[in-house]
């Protein structure tokens, strides 16, 4: 797990302001490789790396890292689970290895099978490969998401990096913010696709790579998760190989060379990895939890059971809001883009850091694999009502939309207005319904946008590739909430505090697997997430079974209007207005959300959203500090 960078010149021989330039992005990502740092630097393409050592701690495993003839170079970020048995496969081709590191083998991999060499790859990973002979660079990002990779195009050479904050910091690429940004916030609290909140910095797509030599830059799909949904070529698996397959997956989850811990909630997800855990590992297992004083909110004890029952070594933190007051200016600086969510996650990457370890599993992707969320018994509905809303004159439309609310429990504090988004009947319509942020009539009075702005197209998923609307409804889950918000969120927020994040429930031959089954197996409306108790059995306690699903949610709606109040209102009340790619932020609308949250009239997430992105518009995104500590604290850039 580390932070990478780079540059490929446009001109025929980098020149000193390049290497320059990849010297200030890997400043700017010290936080994601405090363990070492290397740059690579030939004519055309310079690679740097920093490491957060993970797995062979010793130096022979530094970065950038090459082949035995030095024609094939790599900057890695992320873990190979199934390096060990690629590494027995090519030894067995003739291939000689100098370090016991998983990023090792992607070298050798792709030397045996070029841009192929993806296809065999198992794990979280995004990364540069330069091939000399071939004068062309490769980028690569693993099938979900799980770690990130920009670029930019818009400079005097191609510049990439592990995140948006780094590319800014070469120098090479303007902060010009991209308008559609604060809409797309606005939206769904977090930009979305690939797009970014800025307009000369984009997102290599999950599942995708990129090439990039004299002749152009073009990018490629090498998996599609949509297309699993089809089932052709997945024969269907019994419980017993599903069992063997996740218990398998965690076990290759577990193997580090560093303090690794399990995130446990107490909730079946996190659970079922600390069960299966206990299986395979030799030593004690580590669990961690953080707890509140607020009881509704507080799992700790659910947590405590598990861990006793299993005999795990466990750790606590009470989190107060003292605690995330303090955290908050880190917690900013943090996003290279806004997000509403992420918090949480900063705090539990902060904890762990605080106890100790540099790894820590955590049970994210269980509510998409297993279709865990609530809101997935009523979207079908949802969906195949809309097929005939369409039918019916937009006049004509509104006490059935009405209506149709009730049906599909669209309410809550905040539920009303989420009308306003069935207005145009369509997929994504009903998406942002039950995922949506601020309905659409809000965001225009917000920022003064137009209708057309708002509205995105409805082919994102082509329904071809779904024989249901629930796999529908999952795929958007999978496209949008899992990798636009929750992954990159847990990438940044705990890359932040030089943890690495491991989410064993995306193995994606464990995804595939659970895909392949019929609809009716993988699904049932009267008892949650029963393939996962199918798969996991007896090895859980009944006490996972008995208390209701939490989400992992902070008592923000308290803090806010306690002690968080005086902060939170000296931004949101603030005499100015913010303005993003010609957008403004309309201060008295602004005043409204706060007085109605306050009246208990609109949910909290709101006035957050709108606290983080003016908090994330006016934060220091320099790393000044961090530039000052790394030639005291680890000498010059060694370059290969």
């Amino acid at each position: 797990m580390c932070g990478i960078s780079g540059i490929y010149s446009n001109k025929p021989v980098a020149d000193p302001s390049d290497r320059l330039a990849c010297e200030r992005m890997l400043d700017a990502l010290l936080h994601r490789g405090p363990d070492g740092q290397g740059m690579y630097v030939s004519e055309r393409v310079i690679l740097g790396h920093r490491r957060l050592a993970i797995i062979d701690l010793s130096e022979a495993a530094k970065q950038p890292i090459s082949n035995e003839d030095g024609s094939v170079w790599l900057s890695f970020n992320g873990e190979i689970y199934n390096f060990r048995s690629l590494r027995s496969e090519l030894e067995k081709l003739g291939h000689s290895f100098k370090s016991q590191s998983d990023g090792e083998i992607i070298v050798h991999l792709y030397e045996q099978f070029d841009v192929g060499c993806l296809d065999r790859l198992e794990g979280m990973f995004a990364f540069a490969l330069w091939d000399v002979r071939k004068k062309r660079l490769l980028l690569a990002r693993d099938r979900f998401g799980m770690k990130p990779l920009y670029y930019s195009d818009a400079a005097p050479g191609f510049v990439f990096a592990s995140e948006a904050n780094a590319v800014l910091a070469s120098g090479f690429v303007s902060c010009e913010y991209r308008r559609e940004a604060l809409i797309q916030f606005l939206q769904y609290g977090v930009v979305s696709g690939q797009l970014t909140a800025f307009k000369h910095i984009h997102s290599l797509p999950p599942a995708h790579y990129a090439l990039k030599d004299e002749g152009g830059f073009s990018i490629h799909p090498y998996w599609n998760f949509a297309q699993c949904m089809r089932r052709t070529g997945h024969a269907p698996v019994s419980l017993f190989e599903l069992r063997e397959l996740f218990q398998e997956n965690v076990k290759r989850h577990l193997v580090s060379d560093a303090p690794l811990g399990i995130l446990l909630s107490g909730g079946m997800d996190s659970s079922s990895l600390v069960a299966l855990a206990s299986k395979v590992n030799e030593r004690r297992l580590h669990t961690v939890t953080l707890a509140f004083e607020e009881e509704s909110y507080d799992e700790s004890l659910f947590a405590q059971q598990i861990s006793d029952y299993f005999d795990t070594v466990h750790h606590e933190r009470t989190i107060t809001a003292s605690d995330v007051l303090r955290a908050l200016p880190a917690f900013f600086q943090a996003m290279d883009q806004p997000t509403v969510d992420g918090l949480n996650t900063f705090m539990v990457a902060e904890s762990a850091r605080d106890m100790g370890f540099k790894v820590l599993l955590s049970g994210l992707g269980g509510d998409e694999v297993f279709a865990g969320y609530s809101h997935l018994k009523k979207a079908p509905l949802l969906f195949e009502c809309l097929r005939w809303l369409k039918l019916v004159p937009k006049w004509a439309r509104g006490g059935l939309v009405r209506s149709l609310s009730k049906v599909v429990q669209l309410g809550g504090v905040h539920g009303a207005d989420r009308l306003n988004y069935l207005e145009d009947p369509s997929v994504m319509s009903a998406y942002r319904a039950y995922r949506g942020l601020f309905p659409p009539d809000a965001i225009q009075k917000i920022t003064g946008c137009s209708a057309e702005e708002i509205q995105e197209a409805d082919d994102l998923i082509p329904m071809d590739h779904v024989s249901n609307y629930l796999d529908l409804a999952l795929i958007l889950e999978f496209d949008r909430y899992l990798h636009d918000q929750l992954l990159r969120d847990t990438d940044v927020m705990s890359m932040r505090n030089s943890l690495e994040m491991r989410v064993p429930f995306l193995d994606h031959k464990l995804v595939e697997a659970v895909f392949s089954l019929p609809l009716k197996e993988r699904f049932h409306r009267g008892v949650q997430k029963k393939l996962l108790r199918d798969i996991v059995g007896s090895a859980l306690p009944t006490i996972t079974f008995e208390h209701p699903k939490r989400g992992f949610v902070f008592p923000l709606d308290s803090w806010m209007r306690s002690s968080l109040r005086p902060q939170i209102e000296e931004v949101l009340l603030a005499n100015r207005e913010h303005t993003i790619g010609g957008l403004v932020i309309r201060k008295n609308l602004i005043e409204r959300i706060w007085r109605e949250f306050l009246s208990g009239k609109i949910h909290w997430s709101r006035p957050w959203a709108l606290f983080v992105f003016m908090n994330w518009l006016n934060r220091d995104s320099g790393t000044s500090a961090e530039y000052q500590m790394r030639e005291a604290r680890y000498g010059k850039m060694e370059t290969v």
